[in-house]
């Protein structure tokens, strides 16, 4: 799991630039690529089509052979408010917790996979898993449809929803946005191939004063 903290990426939003959609520092611009985002995700985009929204009905027998659950529990638990459909995320992790237990670990794989999405990937609202994530899981699992794409414009959104409001808090996506500006911010002494393995390599992050840090980026120090 990848603990960001939020004093990191409330400092990027304020070098964030709507016009341009890029971040904009004293003698360089800097802007995410799809590119990254295909390798903090681990879902390349070669061969696969790009997952976008929808909007059709949630198959509940399609998902009830996917996790395990059955349809009659998944209509109990499914929730609906101010016209957004969900499920808890506690039943979720319950479910997973269960299939552990009972050794059922292809459940417990798909089950924990859709809690990834809901909470790393799209984590639209808190405790609970709205059908988008649902949806966006269910073509990755039946059409390898790749979730990239979706990530990076719902990071996009956030990013000018926080200008707009003239709010400095980030909510969706955290951890893919974190692990891109520790892949160019941060220094170490190995080489990596990938933003996940910077992110490992990158020590006593913690620590690090991510006001005074951008401040001080240039176009010679930026990774």
């Amino acid at each position: 799991m990848i603990e960001v903290p939020i004093v990191a990426t409330t400092a990027l939003v304020q070098y964030y630039d709507q016009q341009m959609w890029c971040f904009t520092f004293k003698d360089f611009q800097l802007v995410l690529m799809l590119e990254e985002f295909e390798k903090i995700v681990g879902c390349p985009l070669g061969g696969t089509k790009p997952f976008f929204p929808s909007g059709h009905s949630l198959s509940m027998p399609r998902l009830s052979e996917v996790l395990g659950i059955t349809v009659t529990e998944l209509r109990e638990k499914e929730m609906n408010r101010n016209g957004v459909r969900s499920f808890p995320k506690e039943f979720m992790e319950d479910k997973a917790r269960e299939c552990a237990s009972k050794g059922e670990w292809g459940y417990f794989m798909s089950i924990l996979a859709l809690l990834i999405y809901g909470v790393v990937l799209f984590p639209s609202m808190i405790d609970r898993i709205d059908l988008v994530v649902v949806d966006a899981f269910l073509v990755y699992y039946y059409r390898w449809e790749s979730p990239v794409v979706a990530i990076l414009v719902d990071v996009y959104f956030t990013l000018d929803l926080s200008w707009e409001k003239k709010s400095t808090r980030v909510i969706y996506c955290l951890p893919a946005l974190y692990v891109w500006m520790v892949s160019h911010f941060v220094m170490h002494n190995g080489r990596s191939t990938c933003p996940l393995e910077d992110l490992c390599m990158a020590l006593d992050k913690s620590k690090i004063n991510w006001e005074e840090l951008l401040a001080s980026m240039t176009g010679s120090t930026i990774r």
